[in-house]
């Protein structure tokens, strides 16, 4: 675990975001990216370059930080354990449903209807 002072040396810039987005850190992580100089004449730049990330009151690295940027949101979070948790109650129904004869029972009352319409018909 680091200390924000043992990576705040020298030129440095700083970032705020209220809230953890990993798609938009990211972007942001993309554009950096494209920021580093590649060819030795692009080396008179300055180089951007992160040293660390403070997420929630905790200091991440680099690759931590990369890592993070993989997650989806929590919007999407959330409605991917909303349907796990859905998929089996509704499946759990269905054969409650079907082992109290649900669909037996409408089947047989609507062919006994049919045979007493058919029977009343001539």
């Amino acid at each position: 675990m680091y200390h924000v002072r043992e990576v705040l040396k020298g030129p440095v810039a700083a970032l705020a975001y209220p809230v953890l987005d990993p798609p938009a850190l990211a972007k942001l992580l993309r554009v950096l990216d494209r920021a580093v100089p590649k060819s030795s004449e692009e080396k008179r730049k300055p180089r951007l370059q992160i040293l660390a990330a403070l997420v929630e009151g905790q200091v991440m690295s680099e690759p931590v930080l990369r890592e993070t940027a993989k997650l989806p949101t929590l919007e999407t979070l959330r409605a991917q354990i909303v349907g796990l948790l859905s998929a089996p109650a509704a499946q759990t129904a269905g054969v409650l449903d079907a082992a109290r004869g649900g669909r037996t029972v409408g089947l047989l009352e609507s062919y006994r209807k049919g045979l007493e319409e058919g029977e009343a018909a001539p």
